[in-house]
């Protein structure tokens, strides 16, 4: 501090003398000042309107960022170039076993039409099949 601050002082009034009085606000007069405001700024419908606004911007923001840390998190190209343990092990299948003789081929197409006659004998593929001609 300097002498003139001293000086400034001096010109002011004495707390004793009437004069004004200046005092800051307590926390509390703040706090309750703050709620006051908060109040009449909640209860205006265009600040209710673009809070509602906000908020559902928000939620598409945080699904869209999860979802983003998602797929970086798992590296998609790699899991969809991958063949899974059944594609696996039908190309395994086929490297490994014999061809089929042109009896083998004839006598499992027999095996299958006996197995679709015998389907379309059942009384509920009866119905499933004038379902699907209905549409």
């Amino acid at each position: 501090m300097n002498r003139s601050d001293f000086s400034a002082r001096a010109d002011a009034p004495p707390p004793s003398s009437g004069g004004p009085i200046e005092h800051a606000l307590t926390p509390l007069d703040s706090l309750l000042h703050d709620a006051m405001m908060w109040r009449a700024l909640n209860s205006s419908l265009h600040v209710t309107e673009l809070l509602s606004e906000w908020y559902e911007w928000y939620q598409r923001r945080q699904a869209r960022e999860t979802s983003a840390a998602i797929n970086e998190a798992a590296n998609w190209l790699k899991v969809a170039k991958t063949p899974t343990y059944a594609e696996l092990r039908r190309r395994r299948d086929v490297a490994t076993t014999d061809p089929l003789t042109p009896e083998q081929i004839r006598t499992r197409a027999a095996a299958s039409a006996a197995d679709a006659a015998s389907w379309a004998d059942h009384p509920g593929a009866k119905w499933i099949m004038q379902r699907g001609r209905g549409r």
